[in-house]
C-alpha cells in the first residue's frame, strides 16, 4: 500500500455541541487514516490551541493556513460531508484549491464515517 499525505476537510463552525460532535467524527476519521499508515494533516486540529494562545482567528487566517498546507505537496484530500459541508466557505475554498492543483478529492458521507 502506498503511504499518502492526506488533507482532511470538513465544516467547523456551529454551536459548541455541533463543533464537539464534528470534531469527534473528524478525529475518528483521522485516526482511521493514520491506522492505515497514512500521514494526515488538517487545520481543524489547531482550533484546539485557540484556548491557550491569542492570535487573529479570522477567516482570512484560516484560508491562508489551509492554502499553505494544500500547496505543501499533499497527495489527496478527503472531504467529510458533515452537515453544512456544502455551505462552508472554507470547505469550498479547499475544494477549489485542490481542483486548481489537480489534487484528487475523495468525498465521504457522514453516514459512512
Amino acid at each position: 500500500m502506498e503511504i499518502k499525505l492526506i488533507y482532511v476537510s470538513a465544516p467547523y463552525n456551529g454551536t459548541p455541541e455541533e463543533i464537539d460532535c464534528r470534531m469527534d467524527i473528524i478525529l475518528k476519521e483521522i485516526a482511521k487514516l493514520q491506522s492505515m499508515g497514512h500521514f494526515v494533516i488538517t487545520p481543524l486540529i489547531f482550533h484546539f490551541t485557540m484556548k491557550y494562545i491569542t492570535f487573529p482567528s479570522t477567516d482570512d487566517y484560516w484560508y491562508k493556513f489551509s492554502s499553505r498546507l494544500l500547496h505543501s505537496g499533499i497527495d489527496e484530500m478527503v472531504v467529510l460531508k458533515l452537515n453544512g459541508w456544502d455551505k462552508s466557505k472554507g470547505v469550498q475554498i479547499e475544494i477549489d484549491t485542490c481542483k486548481e492543483l489537480n489534487i484528487p478529492i475523495e468525498y465521504k458521507l457522514e453516514e459512512s464515517l
